[in-house]
C-alpha cells in the first residue's frame, strides 16, 4: 500500500464531505492507497448520511471508523493507527485534494516527508496559492524549514504533505490530544526535530477552504485553553532558539516576538465585543511573559505591545471599529 488518507470529520456538511471523498478517488488512479474515515462522534443523522455516501461510491479502499467525541486529535491518531500505507496524508473533511496532481515520482524521493503549496479558498469565493517556501523543487534543509516555522508561522499545517509512516512510528510522533490549538504546529514541530529527510514541490495539490471565523469561534468559546496553548507553542519556541547558535538568536528572538504581539493584538481586535471574557485583560497578562526589551520589534509592534499591556480596551474598540468601517467600504466598493 502507497498511500494511507485519513480523513476526520465532525458534523460536516454532508455535501462538503461528498465533494472531499469524491477529490480523491476521481483521479487517484497512479497509485495503490486507502482511505480511513474517523468519525469524531457526529450526530447519529450525520453518521448515517457519511456511511450512505461512502457505499454509494463501492470503493473497498475506503474504511469508515465511528467513536466517540475526544477531538480533531484523537481521530488522526486513530487514522494513524490504523492505516497500512507507506505514506500518510491528512485530509480534512471540508477541503480537497488535487489527486491527478499527486504522481508516482512523488514517491520515488525516498523521503521523510514530501510537501507541497496549497489553494486557499476564501468565504466570498476569492482563492489564491500560498507556496509554504519560497523555493524550486528538490530537497530542503529541515534547519531552514525551522527557521520559517518560528518566525513565520510557516509549515504549521499537517496537510498537503505525504509523510513516512515509519518515521513517526520510529520516533512515535502523534497529534498532541491536550491541545485545542496549535496541535498542527506541534506536530509538525516534533517531526522537524527529529532532523528528517524532507524534499518539496513546488505544485500546489491542496484546496483549502479558509474561514478565519473557525479560529475566531474558538478564542471566544475556550479563551483560557487558547491562551494557554497559544503560550505553551511560543515557550517551545523559545526553547528552540536558545539552543541556536548565538548570531542567530536574536534574529529568531525579533521576528517570533513581533509575530506573537502582532497576533494577539489581532486576538483582542476580533474579540473585543465579548462580554462574557475580559480578552484585555488575558492577553495583557501573556504579553507581559513576552519580554521584548532585549529585542528590536519595529515601531509599530511596540505600540500594540504597549496597548495590550497597558490595557487600554478603548483603543482597541475604537481601532476594531475604524478596521469593520474601512471593511466595509472597501466591499461596496469592490460591489
Amino acid at each position: 500500500m502507497d498511500l494511507s488518507i485519513i480523513i476526520p470529520i465532525y458534523n460536516t456538511e454532508i455535501d462538503s464531505f461528498r465533494r472531499c471523498i469524491n477529490s480523491v478517488v476521481q483521479d487517484l488512479d497512479v497509485i495503490e492507497y486507502e482511505i480511513w474515515v474517523i468519525d469524531d462522534g457526529s450526530e447519529e443523522y450525520k453518521s448515517n448520511e457519511y456511511y450512505k455516501v461512502i457505499e454509494e461510491l463501492k470503493n473497498l479502499n475506503i474504511h469508515y471508523i465511528y467513536k466517540e467525541n475526544s477531538g480533531v486529535s484523537s481521530a488522526r491518531n486513530l487514522g494513524l493507527n490504523n492505516a497500512t500505507g507507506k505514506y500518510i496524508m491528512f485530509l480534512d473533511s471540508d477541503d480537497i485534494v488535487y489527486s491527478k496532481e499527486i504522481l508516482y515520482e512523488d514517491f520515488q524521493t525516498d523521503s521523510d516527508i514530501v510537501f507541497y503549496n496549497k489553494i486557499y479558498i476564501k468565504k466570498d469565493g476569492k482563492k489564491y496559492e500560498r507556496k509554504e517556501i519560497e523555493r524550486e523543487t528538490g530537497y530542503v534543509d529541515p534547519r531552514y524549514i525551522l527557521k520559517d516555522f518560528i518566525i513565520r508561522n510557516r509549515f504549521y499545517s499537517p496537510v498537503a504533505k505525504i509523510i513516512r509512516k515509519s518515521f513517526l512510528m520510529k520516533h512515535n510522533i502523534r497529534f498532541d490530544t491536550a491541545l485545542i490549538q496549535g496541535e498542527d504546529a506541534i506536530f509538525n514541530l516534533e517531526m522537524l526535530l527529529c532532523n528528517p529527510k524532507i524534499y518539496y514541490i513546488d505544485r500546489p495539490i491542496y484546496e483549502y477552504h479558509y474561514d478565519f471565523r473557525t479560529s475566531i469561534n474558538r478564542w471566544k468559546k475556550y479563551p483560557d485553553i487558547m491562551f494557554e496553548n497559544f503560550y505553551y507553542l511560543y515557550l517551545r519556541k523559545i526553547e528552540l532558539i536558545k539552543g541556536m547558535d548565538k548570531d542567530v538568536q536574536e534574529e529568531y528572538l525579533n521576528g517570533l516576538n513581533e509575530k506573537n504581539i502582532r497576533y494577539l493584538f489581532q486576538i483582542c481586535m476580533d474579540c473585543c465585543k465579548e462580554k462574557n471574557v475580559d480578552y484585555i485583560k488575558e492577553a495583557s497578562s501573556y504579553i507581559k511573559k513576552i519580554d521584548i526589551k532585549n529585542t528590536n520589534v519595529d515601531f509599530k509592534t511596540k505600540i500594540q505591545y504597549k496597548i495590550i499591556k497597558n490595557r487600554r480596551l478603548c483603543v482597541i474598540k475604537l481601532l476594531a471599529s475604524i478596521r469593520r468601517f474601512y471593511l466595509e467600504h472597501l466591499k461596496k466598493t469592490w460591489n
